[in-house]
């Protein structure tokens, strides 16, 4: 080994980096909530650090996307459903999502009317409910919440997220088991209707779970309420045909309001100790399709690349501590100044590993999970100190030398060539 490597690689530092993976590999079996072993997921206000971002960094700029048409049915009304139906379905569009739950029967007539209007237009999704999700198999036992009456003649896609009502939605699933078929979300059924080459691009990623990135709100969307969409004398075909149009309950967000299909974002202003849902579930579905259409995808920082990260950065840890021990350990307040600026240099760490993943995030799409590399350096001052002592008192670890031996080459010494005497011939 060169004299260069010899002084950065050494063999105690690397035993003890070894030790402290192996701590962590150890407890990685110990039964704990990870999500709060997350260090940017802080568990009980359900926060990340990329919430941050999305709520005070984002551009504020509205850009229209009139390829989305949002639609407010208000109280739902299955008679006034069918007639808004009729209407847009009038006017050409690409596909209608119908973001309710049509899960009984009620009038018979009306019901017989609505059922016409899906037998007779092929471009309608209805929403599903994923039901009973079976863990040693692996899949759901039900896609519910649409009566087989309507579903028969149309599309469905599941409107579940992963989580609760009460955390925020980052995620989403493209595609799930349920039983002997795969289901696709209410998103993504949406979007490869209007364009299958965008499904082929989310496939090819082979995510089981996408990051939605927010980059839309309410007002990026055209919006139009019941009594506009019923109203003869407006011409709808201009603003939707060849559209998506997705119908479902948005009325005008008060506080006041009651909570229905709103969801907590990152988008919310107060991204810790939120109390109440900041976004509808049909702007929740227009951002993800929005997404698939556009590619504009969140990346994600490949594992080895973030594990490599963490190895290094605890191997660094355990150099400063070894080095410090080995020049200042003879000072009577050593142990309390090294405890003491152990623990700083590790809030300072964490502290620019926070800035550096929102950065990253914000510049370039892209989500690194140090959660290695946090729960490493919060182990790696203590273990240290473990292993220094075990050093001192078992055998095998004391004969370890501080470092790698230097080989030296044998320099080859040139052959000596013999003059070669000749005869005198006199």
């Amino acid at each position: 080994m060169s004299i260069k490597w010899r002084r950065i690689l050494r063999p105690h530092n690397l035993l003890a980096t070894a030790f402290i993976f192996l701590a962590m590999w150890v407890f990685s079996f110990i039964h704990i909530d990870h999500h709060r072993l997350d260090p940017f997921t802080y568990g009980i206000r359900d926060y990340d650090v990329t919430d941050i971002v999305y709520s005070r960094l984002r551009k504020t700029e509205t850009i229209l996307d009139d390829r989305i048409v949002l639609v407010n049915t208000g109280n739902p009304d299955r008679m006034v459903l069918h007639k808004m139906l009729e209407r847009i379905e009038a006017a050409q569009p690409r596909v209608v999502g119908i973001d309710l739950f049509l899960d009984s029967e009620k009038d018979s007539l009306t019901d017989a009317l609505l059922q016409r209007t899906f037998q007779k237009n092929n471009n309608i999704v209805l929403v599903t409910s994923l039901e009973n999700f079976d863990e040693e198999k692996g899949y759901f036992e039900r896609e519910g919440s649409c009566h087989p009456m309507f579903r028969e003649f149309t599309k469905t896609g599941f409107s579940n997220f992963p989580g609760n009502r009460t955390q925020t939605i980052r995620m989403f699933s493209p595609e799930t088991n349920v039983q002997n078929y795969k289901a696709r979300s209410f998103a993504t059924e949406i979007s490869l209707i209007y364009d299958s080459t965008s499904f082929k691009s989310l496939k090819k990623r082979g995510n089981e779970l996408e990051r939605i990135h927010f980059n839309a709100n309410e007002d990026s969307f055209l919006k139009f309420e019941p009594e506009v969409v019923l109203d003869s004398a407006v011409d709808l075909s201009k603003v939707m045909k060849d559209k998506i149009v997705l119908i479902g309950y948005l009325n005008d967000f008060q506080p006041d309001d009651p909570i229905v299909d709103r969801f907590f974002t990152p988008l919310n202003q107060k991204y810790a100790g939120r109390t109440i849902p900041d976004m509808y579930g049909l702007v929740l579905h227009a951002n993800i399709i929005r997404m698939l259409l556009d590619r504009d995808y969140v990346n994600y920082f490949p594992k080895w690349a973030t594990f490599i990260f963490a190895l290094a950065l605890v191997y660094a840890n355990t150099f400063f501590f070894f080095w410090n021990y080995k020049y200042f350990w003879y000072f009577k307040s050593f142990p309390k100044i090294l405890y003491r600026w152990a623990h700083l240099i590790q809030v300072i760490e964490i502290a620019l590993l926070f800035l550096l993943t929102a950065w990253i995030f914000y510049a370039y799409k892209t989500r690194i999970d140090f959660t290695v590399a946090i729960v490493g350096l919060l182990l790696a001052f203590d273990l240290c100190i473990i292993y220094y002592y075990l050093k001192q008192n078992i055998r095998i670890l004391g004969k370890v030398p501080d470092h790698f031996p230097i080989r030296h080459r044998k320099k080859k010494t040139p052959k000596t060539v013999q003059p070669i005497e000749t005869e005198n011939k006199s």
